[in-house]
């Protein structure tokens, strides 16, 4: 179902704002309050947008943000797969992010250490090759230290959504609340670690409901929520669903760079080029290090990705910055299997070791 201009907006504003009411937004967007609300609950009905809650994973103790990927044998589609892939979720618990169709997938996981990861990558790979799931190349994995790393973008789908939707609103692209720092892991007693993990797990849940859920009292939960947002171990974050919207291509993306090059020389030449605006606003997931740099983008179609992909290409090419072209895996979002999803839930039980079901 096409959306109306006015629907957009809104869309756009809660997935650009997340953390404002209705009053504070329909005067950040210049919308009427009563209209800005009938159209929110239209959307959230309608499952346009999904609100979650992103932890910062470095203050809950991760070190490490990695992405995995592979090919898989043509003749073990997912519904071969299946079982297995649960398996090994359910085991490690640390991916977050998952795409896949019946050739090849990609997940993005965080660990506390790079113990953890490999034994998962070892776990996995024996497994999926005991099976004959996996092609000779196996599963390829890079990983980077959020301390030493810069995540240019984390589940932000603003900048798409203007792009997408042709909104003139004055908005600089990839502003100055576009930011990722890095922080400090918090150390936090049992009793919060349970309901930091109940809020990321239930996040829309009222605080009355979630209350029940934990045995303990509306004010514990509202003052703990309160404080979780505010020292940034938690922020608000609505995901539009991109394939309701007509998006038919997300695209993984890993590059290897020339290490005459720091990462900083590379953002201050890049900023500067024709394509950047366009294939920087792609993007819903972005992080480099000075030696290489993952990446998810999401397009309107085939043509739109090879004509954006084609500028960020040769620039790099011609600069210099690039060991070799990168490797990519183009994902039909129609195809997307059903484990194709983000959910932290299930890394925070392991980071925050809990033992209790919710």
């Amino acid at each position: 179902m096409e959306l109306t201009e006015r629907e957009k907006l809104v869309l756009f504003g809660l997935v650009k704002w997340p953390n404002l009411n209705d009053t504070e937004l329909s005067e950040r967007i210049g919308l009427n309050r009563s209209t800005l609300t009938s159209i929110r609950m239209r959307l959230t009905k309608e499952r346009y947008f999904d609100s979650i809650l992103l932890p910062d994973l470095a203050k809950i103790g991760c070190e490490l943000i990695a992405a995995l990927h592979s090919d898989y044998n043509l003749l073990a589609p997912f519904s071969v797969r299946k079982k297995t892939a649960i398996l090994v979720r359910e085991k490690f618990r640390s991916y977050f992010l998952a795409a896949g169709v019946d050739k090849e997938r990609v997940v993005i996981a965080a660990s506390r250490n790079f113990t953890e990861l490999r034994e998962q990558v070892d776990y996995e790979e024996a497994i999926y090759w005991s099976k004959g799931y996996l092609t000779e190349e196996g599963t390829l994995y890079t990983y980077f230290p959020l301390e030493y790393s810069k995540i240019f973008n984390f589940l932000d789908y603003s900048d798409l959504l203007y792009k997408h939707f042709n909104l003139n609103l004055g908005l600089p692209s990839g502003g100055a609340d576009k930011n990722f720092p890095y922080s400090k892991r918090v150390e936090l007693k049992d009793k919060e670690k349970l309901l930091l993990y109940a809020l990321v797990k239930y996040p829309t849940l009222s605080d009355t409901d979630l209350a029940k859920k934990l045995s303990t009292t509306r004010q514990t939960v509202s003052s703990t929520r309160k404080r979780f947002l505010g020292e940034g171990l938690l922020k608000p974050c609505n995901i539009p669903n991109i394939k309701k919207l007509g998006f038919e291509l997300l695209v993984f993306h890993h590059s290897l760079f020339n290490p005459k090059f720091k990462l900083s020389e590379r953002i201050n030449e890049s900023s500067k080029a024709d394509y950047s605006k366009d294939w920087n606003s792609s993007s819903i997931l972005d992080i480099s290090s000075n030696l290489e740099n993952i990446a998810l983008h999401v397009f309107k179609s085939y043509t739109d990705f090879q004509r954006e992909f084609k500028g960020h290409l040769s620039f790099y090419k011609k600069e210099g910055f690039l060991l070799k072209d990168p490797k990519i895996r183009i994902f039909p979002i129609k195809d997307l299997t059903p484990m194709s999803d983000i959910r932290f839930d299930l890394l925070m039980k392991k980071v925050l070791d809990i033992t209790v079901e919710v």
